[in-house]
């Protein structure tokens, strides 16, 4: 991915991912995810989507063949537009 290199050089080593989510304001939150993801286990993102407390919902993507799992939501159509769909839903002004 062209983009790979500026993901992995702006996060922090030490990032707590699951304490960013318990300090979370955000209202509703869309988890990505896919179970070939090589860097984060599927069983951890579940675990982490299970502890929030807040308005979730879990999506889980289909990566094309030879995608990589890791950013394979590009390459999932029914993904992307689930994804459009929630950003619609809970970015559009006036909405709650």
């Amino acid at each position: 991915m062209p983009l790979d290199s500026w993901f992995k050089a702006d996060i922090p080593d030490d990032l707590d991912t699951t304490r960013c989510l318990q300090n979370s304001k955000a209202g509703s939150i869309l988890f990505v995810h896919s179970r070939r993801d090589p860097v984060v286990p599927y069983d951890a993102a579940r675990r982490m989507y299970e502890s929030y407390g807040g308005p979730k919902q879990f999506l889980e993507t289909n990566p094309r063949e030879g995608a990589n799992a890791h950013f394979g939501s590009v390459s999932d159509l029914n993904a992307r537009t689930q994804i459009l769909d929630f950003l619609k839903q809970h970015l559009t002004p006036g909405q709650t």
